[in-house]
């Protein structure tokens, strides 16, 4: 098989997008497939750990060179750049950027796997995707799940661990921004946003300001590689099953983001 009709595979639940950043962002998609790695995001040291176990294909979340639309000249001359794609290019291994995809399967397979690893499966409204009805709670024991299950050292918190809660949205990766957020809780059925990453400024704000108004309503940021990496991991098993002859692994990789 080669790279280029696994493309096809990774596509066919959707059809084809007329606008995407998914593609092969590295290789011409004419070399035969050995082995797949997926992965959150194509790092340096996630190339080498792919060097080692034999992997030619990288099916990534996230771009490579720092740009979501994989504009890897967007910052001029880079010597880390070059370096990156030279390593890629050395050991002929291509990349697939696999995020509007994704996003698109039904259900999307970035949720899919983030409840898989939480046991939240069952607690997904049967209308309405990302919205949870956890048996109630108190934040801090979610957090403490969350951390558990996910393996996050540290989790941001906006209100009150104590607040208790049932109805919980989830806004992983980049979707904690005000605009994805402040709708859901103005509606006034929100008791808890998990959300990935987003703009400081924006919902933390707001959450802040409706505690000091006396509304109970709470946010927890754990981070956008936490927030996602479940849903490569279920790729990987589901492209094993659909194809058995090829090695196919999740390559793990410690965050970016370091708490010191």
């Amino acid at each position: 098989m080669l790279v280029k009709e696994l493309m096809e595979i990774l596509i066919a639940p959707v059809g084809k997008l007329d606008q995407t950043v998914d593609g092969i962002i590295v290789g011409d998609g004419n070399e035969e497939v050995k082995a797949i790695g997926t992965t959150f995001v194509c790092s340096y040291e996630v190339i080498k750990k792919a060097i080692e176990k034999g992997i030619n294909v990288i099916i990534s979340h996230e771009p490579v060179c720092y740009n979501h639309h994989s504009e890897h000249d967007k910052f001029g001359v880079s010597k880390v750049i070059e370096q990156k794609l030279e390593l890629l290019r050395k050991h002929s291994i291509n990349v697939i950027r696999f995020h509007d995809y994704a996003h698109r399967y039904i259900p999307d397979i970035i949720s899919e796997g983030f409840l898989d690893v939480m046991e939240w499966s069952s607690y997904e409204d049967q209308v309405q995707a990302d919205l949870l009805h956890l048996p109630t709670q108190s934040v801090g024991q979610i957090a403490k799940q969350l951390k558990e299950r996910l393996g996050i050292e540290y989790i941001q918190l906006v209100g009150q661990q104590e607040q208790l809660c049932s109805n919980v949205w989830l806004r992983l990766g980049f979707r904690g921004n005000g605009d994805n957020c402040i709708p859901a809780y103005e509606q006034g059925e929100i008791d808890l946003i998990i959300a990935g990453e987003g703009h400081e400024w924006e919902t933390p704000e707001y959450v802040r300001d409706a505690n000091a108004q006396g509304k109970a309503i709470a946010l927890l940021i754990i981070g956008h590689q936490k927030s996602e990496d479940a849903g490569m991991k279920i790729l990987a098993r589901r492209l094993q099953q659909q194809l058995p002859q090829l090695p196919i692994t999740h390559i793990e990789q410690l965050t970016a983001i370091q708490y010191v």
